[in-house]
């Protein structure tokens, strides 16, 4: 019994942030105006803002890595640097980066709906949304968790499970990742702050930490 309702717990966190996302927004398959993450052995060049939360910044790391681990081949990271690639992932939380605040002067992207929003974001493909680049694929939150859900929205939708790490669940590799035109966002949640509660700590979690890190208070 308690193992069901942990599951449905698990099933219900999962879906809060993400109930209302436009269906899928990644494929394999090259489309017109689509945005290349991967292709032919290239990585898009990540961007980020020095003035952007550290939290969105460690959390850009994880994405580098994810994509890695289902292309094989790591992107850079650039911050508030001028990439030699003409097609970037630009990330950034609205009113704290700097980079995000270029691109509402260079182009005509629309990020009113998240002015006053609690943890939104919206992942769109932008042409020509900076000097000398061609197109972006742009994350942008409405605020530091915002921000932070676009990208491990993008994640687990390359192939990279929440669940990796506690689960071990393989990634699938994948030769071409694409980005599919459009505009992709989320409501708002229903609570302020979502999380799951372990109603099992002992023995299942005390036993996965002795043997994974040899107990609570490891260092």
């Amino acid at each position: 019994m308690k193992k069901s309702i942990l599951v449905v717990m698990i099933y219900l966190t999962a879906n809060i942030n993400f109930a209302q996302i436009d269906n899928s927004f990644v494929t394999i398959n090259k489309k017109q105006s689509s945005f290349a993450i991967f292709e032919n052995g290239n990585s898009s060049t990540i961007l980020i803002s020095a003035s952007d939360f550290s939290g969105v910044q460690k959390v850009a790391a994880w994405l580098q890595n994810d994509i890695e681990m289902v292309t094989s081949k790591k992107p850079e990271i650039l911050i508030d640097q001028n990439s030699k690639n003409k097609n970037i992932i630009i990330i950034g939380t609205l009113g704290k980066s700097n980079i995000i605040d270029e691109l509402k002067k260079f182009s005509n992207i629309n990020l009113s709906e998240l002015e006053s929003r609690t943890e939104k974001f919206i992942i769109e493909t932008v042409e020509n949304p900076l000097p000398n680049v061609d197109k972006a694929l742009v994350i942008v939150g409405s605020d530091k968790r915002g921000t932070i859900y676009g990208m491990l929205e993008l994640s687990k939708q390359i192939g990279v499970s929440p669940w990796y790490w506690w689960a071990d669940v393989a990634v699938k590799k994948k030769d071409n990742l694409f980005i599919k035109p459009g505009r992709f966002s989320n409501g708002e949640p229903k609570v302020k702050y979502r999380g799951i509660f372990l109603n099992d700590e002992a023995p299942a979690l005390t036993n996965w930490a002795k043997e994974k890190f040899g107990g609570f208070n490891h260092k």
